[in-house]
């Protein structure tokens, strides 16, 4: 929410009272303390509403997304980030995949499962990424961390060798 800076309203949900209270704290934004499931808005659409490392705790992805959706305006974008268990470093991590290790991580996405979600949606994925977390073999060196992470900044990875999978979609 940094990134924005001053000039935008930012608003965020977070059902943890205490995570919520240091969201508030720290991110500049009105955060309300409730799930995605019963947040009701009656202000303005929003230009863009992002997601981060949440659909894969909802135990109905399909309603969560169409809820997102509804609080965009018409074009607006969503962004979402999960893990995509068919990347490189998630199959040759196997069961010893971060996410599949966390109990409360009940829904688990490709890149391909994410793209069929949105089109059943009507949304239109316009860019999709996928950024460094783990090596296949754990968390690795340091400095070699601080490598691959600059290489993902300059482009040079392309194809879905990371686990962290972004997706950029625009509301129809």
């Amino acid at each position: 929410m940094f990134a924005l800076g001053p000039g935008w309203e930012k608003y965020g949900i977070e059902p943890s009272r205490a995570l919520a209270e240091v969201a508030r704290a720290f991110s500049g934004a009105t955060i309300f303390q409730t799930s995605v499931e019963d947040f009701h808005w009656q202000g303005p659409k929003f230009d863009v509403v992002m997601s981060l490392a949440v659909i894969e705790h909802v135990f109905d992805p399909r309603s969560f997304v169409e809820k997102l959706l509804d609080l965009l305006r018409p074009g607006g974008i969503l962004v979402l980030m999960t893990g995509d268990k068919d990347s490189y470093t998630a199959r040759k991590m196997g069961s010893r995949w971060p996410l599949y290790v966390s109990p409360d991580h009940i829904s688990f996405f490709s890149a391909k499962s994410v793209r069929q979600l949105l089109s059943r949606c009507e949304c239109r994925v316009v860019k999709e990424e996928w950024r460094f977390m783990y090596f296949h073999w754990g968390l690795g060196p340091v400095t070699l961390r601080f490598l691959m992470k600059l290489m993902e900044v300059a482009g040079f990875v392309k194809w879905p060798w990371h686990d962290l999978y972004y997706v950029y979609c625009r509301k129809a």
